[in-house]
Protein backbone atom coordinates (compact mmCIF):
# COMPACT_ATOMS: atom_id res chain seq x y z
CA UNK A 1 0.00 0.00 0.00
CA UNK A 2 2.70 2.22 0.79
CA UNK A 3 4.23 1.98 -2.30
CA UNK A 4 1.40 2.81 -4.10
CA UNK A 5 1.27 6.00 -2.55
CA UNK A 6 4.41 6.73 -2.95
CA UNK A 7 3.52 5.87 -6.88
CA UNK A 8 0.39 8.32 -6.83
CA UNK A 9 2.54 11.10 -5.25
CA UNK A 10 5.20 10.84 -8.20
CA UNK A 11 2.88 10.77 -10.97
CA UNK A 12 0.47 13.74 -9.73
CA UNK A 13 4.18 15.77 -8.95
CA UNK A 14 4.63 15.27 -12.65
CA UNK A 15 1.53 15.77 -14.16
CA UNK A 16 1.79 19.14 -12.27
CA UNK A 17 5.06 19.84 -13.74
CA UNK A 18 3.68 19.29 -17.05
CA UNK A 19 0.80 21.28 -16.39
CA UNK A 20 2.34 24.56 -14.55
CA UNK A 21 6.14 24.31 -16.24
CA UNK A 22 5.52 24.86 -19.32
CA UNK A 23 8.07 27.84 -19.99
CA UNK A 24 5.95 29.98 -23.23
CA UNK A 25 8.26 29.42 -26.30
CA UNK A 26 9.66 32.88 -28.33
CA UNK A 27 9.79 34.14 -31.91
CA UNK A 28 12.27 37.07 -31.76
CA UNK A 29 12.60 38.95 -34.54
CA UNK A 30 16.12 41.45 -35.05
CA UNK A 31 17.05 43.80 -37.11
CA UNK A 32 20.84 43.86 -37.80
CA UNK A 33 20.74 45.57 -41.54
CA UNK A 34 22.89 48.40 -40.86
CA UNK A 35 22.43 51.87 -39.33
CA UNK A 36 19.41 53.68 -41.10
CA UNK A 37 17.92 50.67 -42.36
CA UNK A 38 14.56 49.66 -41.77
CA UNK A 39 13.28 45.74 -41.45
CA UNK A 40 9.38 45.42 -41.54
CA UNK A 41 7.75 42.44 -40.84
CA UNK A 42 4.31 41.15 -40.83
CA UNK A 43 3.72 37.49 -38.62
CA UNK A 44 0.53 35.64 -38.71
CA UNK A 45 -0.25 33.21 -36.26
CA UNK A 46 -2.15 29.88 -37.22
CA UNK A 47 -5.10 31.15 -34.94
CA UNK A 48 -5.80 34.34 -37.05
CA UNK A 49 -3.38 36.86 -34.63
CA UNK A 50 -1.11 39.14 -36.24
CA UNK A 51 1.96 40.90 -35.78
CA UNK A 52 3.49 43.92 -37.80
CA UNK A 53 6.12 46.13 -36.81
CA UNK A 54 8.77 48.25 -38.52
CA UNK A 55 12.23 47.45 -36.70
CA UNK A 56 15.01 50.28 -36.30
CA UNK A 57 18.58 49.28 -36.45
CA UNK A 58 19.60 47.41 -33.54
CA UNK A 59 16.16 46.56 -31.92
CA UNK A 60 14.33 43.37 -31.47
CA UNK A 61 10.88 42.40 -31.15
CA UNK A 62 9.68 39.24 -28.95
CA UNK A 63 6.79 37.19 -30.03
CA UNK A 64 5.56 34.93 -26.86
CA UNK A 65 3.05 32.24 -27.12
CA UNK A 66 2.39 28.73 -26.05
CA UNK A 67 2.05 25.58 -27.78
CA UNK A 68 -0.97 22.70 -26.58
CA UNK A 69 -0.68 19.17 -28.44
CA UNK A 70 -3.48 19.12 -29.46
CA UNK A 71 -2.94 22.55 -31.78
CA UNK A 72 0.88 23.13 -32.41
CA UNK A 73 1.63 26.97 -33.09
CA UNK A 74 2.17 27.73 -36.43
CA UNK A 75 3.60 31.31 -36.98
CA UNK A 76 4.35 32.35 -41.33
CA UNK A 77 6.09 35.92 -41.11
CA UNK A 78 7.24 38.26 -44.12
CA UNK A 79 10.12 40.24 -43.75
CA UNK A 80 11.00 43.08 -45.80
CA UNK A 81 13.76 46.04 -46.57
CA UNK A 82 15.59 48.01 -48.80
CA UNK A 83 14.25 51.02 -50.53
CA UNK A 84 10.28 50.84 -51.16
CA UNK A 85 10.74 47.58 -49.16
CA UNK A 86 11.75 46.02 -52.31
CA UNK A 87 13.57 43.04 -50.76
CA UNK A 88 11.28 40.46 -49.71
CA UNK A 89 10.48 36.83 -48.01
CA UNK A 90 7.55 34.70 -46.92
CA UNK A 91 8.41 31.85 -44.61
CA UNK A 92 7.07 29.61 -42.33
CA UNK A 93 9.37 31.21 -38.93
CA UNK A 94 8.15 28.36 -36.20
CA UNK A 95 5.87 25.16 -36.29
CA UNK A 96 5.12 23.39 -33.16
CA UNK A 97 5.84 19.83 -33.17
CA UNK A 98 3.22 17.42 -32.53
CA UNK A 99 2.01 17.02 -28.59
CA UNK A 100 3.70 20.86 -28.02
CA UNK A 101 7.22 22.25 -27.16
CA UNK A 102 8.35 24.30 -24.09
CA UNK A 103 11.06 27.25 -24.06
CA UNK A 104 11.57 26.67 -27.53
CA UNK A 105 13.44 30.09 -28.86
CA UNK A 106 13.43 30.87 -32.60
CA UNK A 107 15.58 34.50 -33.72
CA UNK A 108 15.47 35.50 -36.85
CA UNK A 109 17.99 38.09 -37.81
CA UNK A 110 17.89 40.53 -40.94
CA UNK A 111 20.94 41.00 -42.11
CA UNK A 112 22.32 42.93 -45.14
CA UNK A 113 22.79 39.65 -47.40
CA UNK A 114 20.01 37.97 -45.55
CA UNK A 115 17.83 36.80 -42.89
CA UNK A 116 19.70 34.29 -40.02
CA UNK A 117 17.96 31.62 -37.85
CA UNK A 118 19.60 30.37 -34.35
CA UNK A 119 17.49 28.06 -32.39
CA UNK A 120 17.89 28.12 -28.52
CA UNK A 121 21.44 28.40 -28.04
CA UNK A 122 22.75 27.02 -31.22
CA UNK A 123 24.76 30.10 -33.33
CA UNK A 124 22.56 32.01 -36.01
CA UNK A 125 23.20 30.55 -39.52
CA UNK A 126 22.10 31.93 -43.06
CA UNK A 127 18.60 30.42 -43.93
CA UNK A 128 17.18 32.86 -46.86
CA UNK A 129 18.82 35.13 -49.03
CA UNK A 130 17.11 38.25 -50.04
CA UNK A 131 15.50 38.53 -53.29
Amino acid sequence: MNNFIIYMLIIAMYLSTLAHGCKKNKLTVRNDLGPGRILHFRCEAKNGKLYIKNLEFKTQWDIEFGDTPKEPMVLNCTLQQGLWLRYKKTFEAYKGPKGGACNQIREWIGRSDGLYLKINSQPAALKLRWT
